[in-house]
């Protein structure tokens, strides 16, 4: 009787302590689901970051004329509980060598939080270098895939490949829109943010990238209310707008570029219909405040200035 009490002590404590103990699910393309367990993050409208097209070699900068200071913004507003790098997370040829020069100095005591999706420049080395880079730094990643998602709370990330032509396409028969439909089909979070490298609309020097439209629309359906993107050296935000850009205050999907990682900024081109903030003077990144049913956000550079910010329910 008293080993029995014993065994059902152990369990009733086990139990507890599970359930205190919040959990994240990482799905990957093949639909498995990780769980992994953290007890040190507070879960009250958690804080992220974001920023692409980072640029902190140490064998060009030093540590004092880096353009990319980025962890003095982090340090200076409340530690977030997610990185999302928006691709481009090095510039070099993507080698495992690019990645350490550019990433570990400034980056090291963060890197554990990061949920990368990889850009044009990281696929120069066949994502060799990014794959190694990034296997042991954060286990919540499927480096077997680079399309992935995982939840925060009430919010359903979705992380994607925009660099198309190296991933089989991102039509509507190519597996990442198979994977996404799906993917988006089981969700039952509230709100949506969807994070990929290529924008598909840009007023900077690529302009519109067409070729994410498919993906974009996907999010627009089911409701999607967020999706930040880099590749243009600049940060700009859109006002919520349908894949056709038109402007849909019902179910719009807002659009933010944050490719101010560091690498050379770039101008302003054509100024795309709806754009409504643009900066090309100012690196730094994006901090949203992912709220029940809402979010609040701000873009802060390397001196701890906010040059934008706003706040919008969920769809």
């Amino acid at each position: 009787m008293i080993k029995l009490i014993k065994v059902l002590s152990l369990f009733l404590l086990v139990f507890a302590f599970a359930f205190v103990l919040k959990q994240i699910q990482v799905k990957t393309e093949e639909g498995n689901i990780s769980e992994y367990e953290e007890t040190s993050i507070k879960t009250d409208n958690p804080l992220i970051a974001a920023v692409g097209d980072i640029q902190c070699d140490h064998n060009i900068f030093s540590q004092n004329n880096c353009p990319n200071r980025i962890e003095s913004i982090i340090a200076g507003n409340n530690n977030p509980y997610a990185i999302l790098l928006l691709g481009d997370e090095q510039y070099g040829h993507g080698t495992l060598q690019d990645f350490q020069n550019s990433l570990d100095q400034n980056w090291a005591n963060y890197i554990t939080k990061i949920f990368p999706v990889p850009g044009n420049h990281d696929y120069l080395s066949e994502l060799e270098g990014y794959k190694e880079y990034f296997k042991d730094k954060n286990p919540r990643i499927p480096l077997n895939n680079t399309y992935y998602s995982f939840d925060i709370n009430n919010w359903h990330l979705v992380a994607l490949d925009s660099n198309c032509s190296q991933v089989g396409g991102c039509g509507k028969t190519s597996q990442e829109y198979k994977w996404l439909a799906k993917d988006l089909s089981k969700n039952t979070k509230k709100c949506v943010l969807a994070y990929f490298h290529h924008p598909l609309f840009s007023s900077g020097t690529h302009g519109n990238n067409y070729f994410v439209k498919d993906l974009w629309n996907l999010l627009y359906m089911n409701k999607a209310d967020l999706i930040l993107n880099g590749h243009e050296h600049v940060y700009e935000r859109f006002a919520p707008q349908d894949p056709n850009g038109k402007i849909d205050n019902k179910k719009g999907v807002r659009q933010i570029t944050v490719g101010t990682g560091g690498g050379p900024l770039y101008k302003f081109k054509n100024i795309k219909p709806n754009s409504q903030f643009r900066d090309n003077k100012d690196y730094g990144l994006l901090l949203v405040n992912l709220e029940d049913s809402s979010y609040s956000f701000k873009f802060v550079n390397t001196d701890n200035k906010i040059i934008d910010s706003g706040t919008a329910k969920c769809n």
